[in-house]
């Protein structure tokens, strides 16, 4: 074997455990996702919404959302809900963009 073998099977194992790494990482983010949405599917509106803040509130005092995510939040969720929803939202995302 040379040493260009060599190394070249040695990068080609860390590209493989790269990519094994990365399909763990988003493996565990769906079942993550899945959980999530396991849990919030029985919550009814107002428990749903109180988490929402909750969760909003929180992660704005350790600094971990800002404005532009809020936003892209906003624009995520939007297509999903009616006339009554959008206005709850815009009410909500206004009352956390205060905190």
């Amino acid at each position: 074997m040379k040493l260009s073998d060599y190394v070249n099977a040695c990068n080609s194992n860390k590209d493989n455990e790269k990519i094994q790494s990365s399909e763990i990482s988003v493996s565990q983010h769906s079942n993550n996702l899945n959980e999530m949405l396991e849990k919030y599917s029985t919550y009814n509106s107002n428990e749903l919404m109180n988490e929402f803040i909750r969760v909003t509130i929180e992660k704005k005092k350790n600094g971990e959302l800002n404005s532009n995510e809020l936003e892209n939040l906003k624009k995520t969720i939007v297509p999903y809900l009616n006339d009554a929803q959008k206005n709850e939202l815009n009410r909500l995302l206004q009352l956390v963009q205060n905190v």
